[in-house]
């Protein structure tokens, strides 16, 4: 028997605006029991996603460079190894 993704999936679907701020998601993440969020833009189309991995990759980089506005660069997260 193989599974589908509708086997899996979340029905009440938790989101978050682009400008939602870090401590937003993760209580979000929490509260919901989920690792994963869509981000919405002001018509509601997805516009990307955000993960528990992608806070706590920021995190790292946010404590080692001490800013909240540090901007993570492509090679920065390759580099990371995440």
């Amino acid at each position: 028997m193989s599974m589908t993704v509708e086997d899996v999936m979340t029905r009440e679907v938790v989101s978050v605006g682009a400008a939602t701020p870090f401590k937003d998601i993760a209580a979000a993440l929490v509260a919901g029991g989920i690792s994963a969020v869509p981000v919405l833009d002001d018509d509601r189309h997805v516009i990307g996603m955000v993960s528990e991995a992608d806070l706590l990759c920021k995190e790292q980089f946010r404590e080692q460079y001490f800013g909240e506005g540090y901007k993570l660069s492509s090679r920065s997260y390759a580099a990371s190894g995440a």
